[in-house]
């Protein structure tokens, strides 16, 4: 059965929600394109992974992150008050307003004193709690009659004494952007009350049940079983993306039923190790209660311009999202072999990568837990089962705290989870975005440098795994991903 008949097949088959291509869908590859955020890691920012789908995070925001523990901090706008008095107006600090801080060492001697208007003598307020200096300007109030208010108006306008050339820049204004393409919005996926259930969202789901049953019938007739899983891997991709999912369907459907995706997995024979792959993968979501189709689900996007009026946009995770998975263990946990994301801000919530810019991620003293293949530089070599994954430049004789993570793991022989990026220069990089391509152990290790303390390690896949979806029908990502992928760009762009 050639592709465009199983499209048909598969999309006149009642699905409904958000329309889908049939897959493959061509897009045309562009390894400069991907999703990211500027945030320093807090080891070396040199072997930061390079940003896919940069076209969506042109001059972003920056926040920080913790090796050791993966927390953020996004940034923030700072308000200077420019009604703070020059030292020596008449008026001066005759206000309980809160004054930027500054230490003896900022301001000369000289301004270690002066007097307000009512004659009493203060010191330099930036040396004074506020509580002092309230007090100090209630007494003054109370001993003039006229209150600090009045000569506040009467002042003249002076320029602040301290500004803080750091977040001189800081955004002005923010502005969540909606990247939501679903029908439903985030809480429809989060609740237990779904009212308006359709018989056709029914009939959708229970087909694949139909779809299972028939490559089953193939395998034994030994007739037209390539064609039956054409049509299920198709169903399979697309049922990712299917906005109507709720807990109360997934039962009616019977989906997790042993005759329904279960029924996959206990039959390897059947089905190839790809479709069992995405069967689970789908099974360990609806039994988990995550029904979000959305690509960017629990990430906050926002779109702003700073005080040069230069645009900007930046991602941080949800605080409110249920399904954020922890990235400080050691093996895959619960990921799939080919799981694909389209920024590296979304690898962090699914809890494959602990850091959103920083090719390396682990903690003090139980190494690294996971990597991102993507070049940016570096003297990588990808090789596939075996690669050659360079640290980050340090000091001499003094590795960075992520090369460091690396040695530790190589003196454990702890397993690292190897992800690669879109712009890694090899033949098994992912298309798009990001890609989990399994477990790998450090074998080797050389120094390349001993005046920068580069460390290059030799990684070698562990035995037993599914092969990289790099190709063929196994390809991640899908061309149903792909399209999700295109369309997501052409909102945030």
């Amino acid at each position: 059965m050639d592709e465009s008949s199983v499209n048909e097949t598969v999309l006149g088959s009642g699905a409904s929600g958000a329309s889908l291509p049939s897959e493959p869908v061509s897009v045309e590859l562009d390894s400069g394109d991907g999703v990211g955020v500027n945030r320093p890691s807090l080891h070396d920012p040199g072997h930061s992974s390079p940003q896919t789908l940069s076209n969506l995070n042109d001059n972003g925001t920056s926040t920080s992150a913790d090796v050791g523990t993966g927390t953020s901090t996004s940034d923030e706008t700072l308000q200077v008050d420019e009604d703070v008095p020059v030292q020596g107006s008449d008026s001066a600090f005759t206000s309980p307003e809160s004054v930027p801080n500054a230490s003896v060492e900022d301001e000369p001697a000289a301004r270690s004193a002066t007097s307000n208007s009512a004659g009493h003598t203060l010191k330099y307020p930036g040396l004074q709690s506020a509580r002092k200096r309230n007090r100090q300007n209630d007494s003054n109030e109370a001993q003039t009659g006229n209150g600090w208010k009045a000569h506040k108006i009467q002042r003249p306008h002076a320029p602040p004494l301290y500004v803080n050339n750091k977040r001189r820049n800081s955004a002005l204004d923010k502005t969540v952007l909606d990247t939501r393409r679903t029908q439903f919005p985030a809480s429809y996926y989060q609740s237990n009350e779904h009212p308006n259930i359709r018989r056709s969202d029914i009939q959708t789901m229970k087909y694949v049940v139909t779809l299972v049953e028939n490559c089953i019938n193939a395998h034994k007739s030994n007739e037209g079983l390539d064609s039956e899983l054409a049509i299920l891997r198709l169903r399979l991709h697309q049922i990712e993306f299917y906005d109507f999912l709720n807990d109360e369907l997934v039962t009616l459907s019977h989906v997790l039923q042993k005759c329904g995706l279960p029924a996959i997995l206990n039959n390897p024979a059947v089905f190839p190790w790809d479709v069992r792959a995405d069967a689970l993968a789908l099974v360990n979501n609806l039994q988990m209660g995550q029904f979000d189709p959305d690509l960017l689900r629990g990430i906050v996007t926002k779109r702003g311009t700073n005080s040069k009026n230069t645009a900007f946009k930046s991602h941080s995770l949800d605080k409110n999202y249920l399904f954020k998975a922890s990235s400080d263990y050691v093996g895959e946990g619960r990921l799939i072999n080919g799981q694909w994301w389209p920024m590296q801000m979304c690898t962090i919530r699914d809890g494959a990568h602990g850091i959103p810019e920083g090719g390396i991620y682990g903690q003090p003293k139980k190494g690294a837990y996971s990597i991102i293949v993507s070049g940016g530089g570096y003297s990588d070599v990808d090789d596939g089962e075996i690669i050659k994954y360079c640290g980050t430049s340090g000091q001499p004789g003094q590795p960075t705290a992520a090369t460091y993570r690396m040695i530790e793991s190589s003196r454990s022989h702890n397993p690292i989870r190897v992800l690669r990026s879109s712009l890694v220069k090899s033949k098994y990089r992912p298309s798009k975005g990001y890609r989990y391509d399994g477990l790998y152990t450090i074998t080797g290790t050389e120094v390349l440098d001993e005046g920068t303390s580069m460390y290059r390690f030799t990684l070698e896949r562990c035995p037993g795994q599914d092969p990289i979806r790099y190709e063929g029908l196994a390809k991640k990502p899908t061309g149903t991903e792909e399209y999700w992928y295109e369309q997501l760009r052409n909102v945030i762009a």
